[in-house]
This record gives C-alpha cells, sequence and structure tokens, in this order.
C-alpha cells in the first residue's frame, strides 16, 4: 500500500520558496549569468537551472509528511521533476535521474554550459544507499 501524500504547500509558500532558491542559490552563485533576466531557479539536488518553475520544479518535504515533517518552507527543498520522481518513496535522490542528467540541453546551468553536463560517478553510486540501475523505470 503506498503511502499517503502529504499536505501541498499553498501557493503563497511555493512563490516564497521559488524566491529563496532564485536569490540564495542562482543569484548568490551566479549573479553576472542571470542579472536583468527572468528568475531562473536550481534543482538542488542535480543543481538543473531553468526559469519554467512550473513545468520543471516541484517542491519538495526535506522530511516527508508522513514520517513527521512540517508544512514549513524550512522543511522544503526546489528540485526538478526527474529528481523528484526518483524520490518518490524513496529516501534519496537515485544518482543519473535529475534533468541535469537527462535534459541536459535545456539545462540553463552556467557551470553546466561551459563545462558539459555531469556525470554519475563511481563513489556517488559506490555511496548511494540503494543499488544503480541507469535503466531503472521512473515513474
Amino acid at each position: 500500500m503506498a503511502a499517503p501524500a502529504g499536505i501541498p504547500f499553498t501557493n503563497a509558500q511555493r512563490q516564497q520558496i521559488l524566491h529563496c532558491n532564485w536569490q540564495d542559490w542562482v543569484l548568490a552563485t551566479w549573479r553576472d549569468d542571470f542579472r536583468g533576466g527572468p528568475p531562473h531557479y536550481l534543482c538542488e539536488e542535480c543543481r538543473f537551472v531553468h526559469w519554467d518553475a512550473g513545468q520543471y520544479f516541484d517542491i519538495d518535504h526535506v522530511q516527508p509528511f508522513v514520517r513527521g515533517g512540517a508544512n514549513l518552507a524550512m522543511n522544503a527543498r526546489v528540485l526538478c521533476r526527474g529528481c523528484n520522481r526518483a524520490r518518490q518513496q524513496r529516501q534519496f535522490v537515485i544518482p543519473g535521474s535529475g534533468y541535469a542528467y537527462t535534459r541536459h540541453n535545456i539545462d540553463c546551468n552556467p557551470d553546466h554550459r561551459y563545462h558539459g553536463a555531469p556525470t554519475v560517478t563511481r563513489r556517488e553510486i559506490a555511496e548511494h544507499p540503494e543499488p544503480f540501475n541507469p535503466r531503472r523505470r521512473r515513474r
């Protein structure tokens, strides 16, 4: 039986979380690259960056609601939909499942544009608590 879903964040909470992500991650890291443009958001797991929050990002409960996590901004993080889907029913995100790995053609992260898409390292695979399977069916 699947665990019940948590209470979703309100629109105001979602906007606050996205605004903090824009300010604290993207502007703090790449101010010159994104100055004067629309807000871009960063997946806090794979570091995928894009401007379309509605299509590519979800707000994730760090501590799952069913395990006692609160529905507060400090218990939230921004994940791309690839990372969020890979984390469902798990404690950790599966290495290589995020949009930075699977949709690098639309990734706006300057580090990925200049140095290439990220790769899954042997260390990440070895340290991950679940077996790595690159052909794992994504939900």
